[in-house]
């Protein structure tokens, strides 16, 4: 038997009828997988595979690297949290969309979202405990997805992650979830939770969020984040001018949207109505031309 031949039949197999995905369930058997780096020979504890229609680039950067990352490159890409904020390995806070992976024991490894990377690009096709993307504001979490069309986790399969990210966050942030889409249903079935850390023990609940309280669910998470970026920070004696400003104008804005909402309030906006809030989820890719709203859809958006 030739190198790679069963997977190799699958693959001519799937042009020969059309180019079908090939199915999550093929795997590379003993003999096909020895030819693979060691490193990734061994088994793994993590819960999230590399689907196996990209098998065949996973085979392909096996042999010559291109766009996969090894242990040394890799850690350019480190994120590390301290007190519940999220830095870079230069020790800026993160701020806006990235795509991340988390491996089983606990390294967290990102970049922006407008990088051009991929999730495998990160994880090198290892499997890992958690992948999809994270929107942070002032380096602390305000949205977790698992958004990545190279591992397509569920969200059962992303409980470890979710602990993880709760345990290290210090803080409640939303969970968004791609893996029950419905074309036939809003935002195709996109759902959203409030990540609940419980205090007496420590373990989290999902509490869903319908999509017309999402507007209130994010303004009350970026609020308090907002306010405890500037808390922590003053006690370093770091000052941050954009920051306080944006926070009196939050407490202005507030005080007046109380008298202003009695005479609008037949008026209901939904989250597209709020650009602010709205780029911290993938539904800002909703109206653009020639962009996919999930990556469960395709390799990239």
């Amino acid at each position: 038997m030739g190198l790679f031949s069963d997977f190799k039949k699958v693959v001519e197999e799937s042009n020969r009828v059309g180019r079908k995905p090939i199915p999550d369930s093929v795997v590379l058997n003993s003999q096909d997988a020895q030819f693979l780096p060691r490193f990734k020979q061994t088994n793994r504890t993590g819960k999230l595979k590399l689907k196996a229609a990209f098998f065949n680039e996973m085979i392909a950067e096996s042999v010559a690297l291109h766009h996969y990352l090894n242990s040394q490159t890799r850690e350019a890409y480190r994120i590390t949290c301290k007190n519940g904020f999220f830095y870079n390995q230069k020790g800026d806070l993160l701020q806006g969309p990235f795509i991340y992976v988390l491996f089983p024991d606990g390294r967290l490894y990102g970049c922006s979202l407008y990088d051009g990377k991929h999730h495998s690009h990160l994880s090198s096709g290892l499997t890992l405990d958690g992948a999809g993307i994270m929107y942070l504001e002032r380096g602390q979490l305000v949205t977790l997805s698992n958004e990545s069309g190279h591992y397509k986790p569920m969200l059962e399969e992303m409980q470890d992650a979710i602990a993880w990210f709760a345990k290290n966050s210090n803080n409640n942030f939303i969970f968004e979830d791609h893996s029950h889409q419905d074309k036939t249903k809003i935002f195709n079935g996109i759902n959203y939770y409030k990540v609940i850390t419980k205090r007496q023990n420590g373990s989290h609940v999902l509490e869903p969020i319908g999509t017309t309280n999402l507007v209130d669910a994010i303004t009350s998470l970026r609020n308090t984040f907002l306010q405890r970026y500037l808390d922590t920070f003053e006690s370093l004696d770091i000052e941050d001018s954009e920051a306080e400003e944006e926070m009196e104008d939050l407490y202005a804005k507030e005080k007046g949207e109380k008298i202003e909402s009695l005479e609008i309030s037949w008026i209901e906006k939904g989250i597209l109505d709020y650009p602010e809030l709205v780029v911290h989820t993938c539904l800002q890719n909703l109206n653009i031309p020639n962009k996919q709203l999930s990556r469960f859809n395709c390799i990239l958006r």
